[in-house]
């Protein structure tokens, strides 16, 4: 299975109307390196945390299927790595659960369904 994920960040990015240099200045680096982020294969951990922060969204989520011995980092990086995921899917998760609270009231359906799974992944982590 092959991710490009620099290219996945750049369309994320995209989503958002984030340019390199807002990008940058979000995860602390040069715009000229936020483009060259968008040209990797593959990418560390921690920056990928970064930017998962950064852009709201879980890019380890790409990875997920993949087996340990399939990242070039160290199985210590892809303990990290799932601790990492697990703290972005579950700060989204509250986010979109705050949301709908304000919007829809919480007998919704929706809400339920994120509640379940907020506490899913409590559990596992």
């Amino acid at each position: 299975m092959s991710i490009h994920i620099g290219e996945k960040i750049r369309k994320r990015a995209k989503e958002l109307r984030i340019g390199p240099t807002e990008l940058g200045k979000l995860i602390h680096t040069s715009k000229q390196n936020v483009m060259g982020i968008y040209t990797r294969r593959s990418i560390d951990a921690e920056l990928l945390y970064k930017l998962s922060k950064a852009l709201d969204h879980d890019f380890f989520q790409y990875y997920q299927a993949l087996a340990p011995e399939q990242f070039s980092e160290t199985g210590n990086e892809y303990k990290k790595a799932t601790k990492n995921l697990l703290n972005v899917r579950i700060s989204n998760l509250q986010k979109e659960l705050a949301i709908l609270n304000k919007k829809l009231g919480e007998k919704d359906t929706e809400i339920v369904k994120l509640q379940k799974k907020l506490i899913e992944l409590l559990e596992r982590k």
